[in-house]
């Protein structure tokens, strides 16, 4: 990170997944400063297939009594509806991060521009009783874009 601010590299974009969760946000010179200096954007996919974030998290503080008292950082139930606050306690720590659905099975599509880079978030239904959903199979889309020049994502 260093080397991309020394030398003023720009337009640097990581594309990466197998993180179980779609997240959106930039990446800083030094996360530990008391200044940190944004000098690229990370763009994480969700898995097709895989259990999500949220789900493995859930687990965790579910079964093992230590982490227990966590759990109202994770999610809450009410009268069986999931909420889920992970999302909203990673950007709490975590202010780079301009977006995060840890509890997304989906995949991404990335369109680039001179003018910009955008990013299609697709969440697809889920599978029930080992049945497909109906077509459509997206659920919802979230767009994020990135602006020739800058080190920051825009969600749409």
């Amino acid at each position: 990170m260093a080397f991309l601010k020394t030398n003023g590299v720009r337009n640097v974009v990581a594309l990466s997944g197998d993180i179980h969760a779609f997240f959106g946000g930039q990446v800083m010179d030094d996360f530990d400063a008391a200044s940190p200096t944004p000098v690229m954007v990370d763009l994480v996919t969700a898995g097709l297939s895989s259990n999500t974030l949220l789900s493995s998290f859930r687990a965790i503080v579910d079964n093992d009594q230590e982490f227990a008292a966590l759990r109202e950082l994770i999610y809450s139930d009410v009268g069986g509806v999931l909420f889920n606050a992970f999302d909203n306690t990673l950007r709490a720590f975590n202010s780079w991060i301009r977006h995060a659905d840890t509890n997304a099975e989906g995949y991404a599509l990335v369109t680039l521009t001179p003018d910009k880079l955008s990013c299609e978030f697709h969440t697809l239904k889920l599978v029930s009783g080992g049945v497909a959903p109906a077509l459509p199979a997206t659920a919802s889309t979230r767009v994020l874009e990135v602006a020739a020049g800058t080190a920051d994502v825009n969600v749409l």
